[in-house]
């Protein structure tokens, strides 16, 4: 039973992973990436709604800091002269990474700096997956990724979610097998 124990997470792991092997058939494959990340995010916030509704709030944020550092870096470009474009970047992530640790330390319960920062680093590489098809020129270009990357987000949250509901659920459940094999071994025996 031990071996049975040991190997039910992994098991409900899998199977919880095989509709996201599926979805790229139908959604842009860096949105699966994307779920996973933010499934991991969940364990790394300790594994709960409340810790995982706030670094949702962080990692949405992040993805707002990330739509400003590409709007910075843009607009930074020409001021610079056409200088080194890696100048702009470098001033504007700067900038936005600064803001978002301020918020981490002055807000607590929007302390998740992990999540600030793999918002910001998913909405770039979903945002980017685009860039050779797209000129970004209205708001709505900046907001369609944001929303593939938040239904991400949601979607990664409820599979971790679901992954410590499914594995409580089989701890439950070993624990009733269990109980009368140890009280049959216990029973006492005649002389």
């Amino acid at each position: 039973m031990k071996l049975v124990n040991a190997l039910a997470h992994p098991i409900i792991i899998f199977l919880l992973c095989i509709p996201l092997i599926k979805i790229p058939d139908n959604v842009p494959q860096i949105v699966v990436w994307a779920t996973f990340c933010s499934w991991a995010l969940y364990f790394l916030l300790g594994a709960n709604w409340k810790a995982g509704l706030w670094g949702a709030l962080c990692f949405v944020i992040g993805e707002v800091c990330a739509i400003f550092i590409i709007v910075q870096f843009l607009a930074t470009i020409p001021v610079l002269g056409g200088g080194p474009a890696g100048w702009a970047l470098m001033i504007a992530v700067g900038l936005w990474a600064a803001i978002m640790v301020l918020i981490a330390e002055q807000v607590k319960p929007i302390g998740a700096v992990p999540a600030y920062f793999i918002g910001a680093g998913l909405y770039f590489a979903v945002y980017f997956a685009w860039w050779p098809a797209q000129t970004f020129t209205v708001a709505g270009d900046y907001i369609t990724p944001g929303i593939y990357l938040a239904v991400s987000m949601a979607f990664g949250f409820f599979m971790g979610w679901l992954t410590i509901l499914l594995y409580g659920w089989w701890a439950n459940f070993s624990k009733k097998l269990e109980a009368p094999a140890a009280a049959t071994s216990k029973a006492p025996t005649s002389n």
